[in-house]
């Protein structure tokens, strides 16, 4: 609900104590301690602090990877979460990477909508910054709106950020 709202310290501070209790509680590789290195990953992006961000993720890419396997579509949460973090930190082929990936993977099951249209955004800001065609970042982000567009949780917020990108990449 915090992250929800916006209050993204808040959230962070109670995905840091979710993590510690899941880790002592469960141990350090069970999949509901991925869940918290995912949340907690995802909010220091947010933060703008993804150098922070990539160790979580990382673990909970490792995490889910080991519990279903290399092929699991669960593995595209924390892949675009390593995506959004490179992209972040410049380094848009690492980005790329991450986010072919999640896409692929993403495919292969119903995945939530809202990540998918995140997923979709990603890769049309990580293309722009490889220097891909104005037409294909434009496609995947027009993808990315009409699947937040459609989804079934309005993301008024998000629907802007790509608009505006679509107006003008940067």
């Amino acid at each position: 609900v915090q992250f929800t709202n916006g209050e993204l310290q808040s959230a962070y501070e109670s995905y840091m104590k979710a993590l510690a209790i899941k880790r002592k509680g469960f141990g350090p590789d069970h999949v509901s301690v991925a869940f918290s290195a995912n949340n907690v990953g995802d909010t220091l992006i947010k933060l703008g602090r993804p150098a922070e961000a990539l160790p979580y993720c990382e673990d909970a890419l490792r995490i889910w990877a080991a519990a279903q396997g290399e092929h699991s579509p669960s593995l595209a949460l924390p892949l675009l979460g390593l995506s959004e973090a490179y992209l972040a930190l410049g380094q848009p082929v690492e980005a790329d990477a991450h986010i072919r990936r999640a896409l692929a993977l993403a495919s292969t099951e119903n995945v939530d909508p809202t990540d998918l249209a995140n997923m979709h955004f990603v890769a049309a800001r990580t293309a722009w910054a490889l220097g891909a065609d104005l037409g294909e970042v434009v496609a995947l982000a027009e993808e990315s709106k009409a699947l937040y567009e459609a989804a079934e949780r309005p993301s008024p917020n998000e629907v802007a950020a790509i608009e505006d990108f679509i107006a003008d990449p940067r």
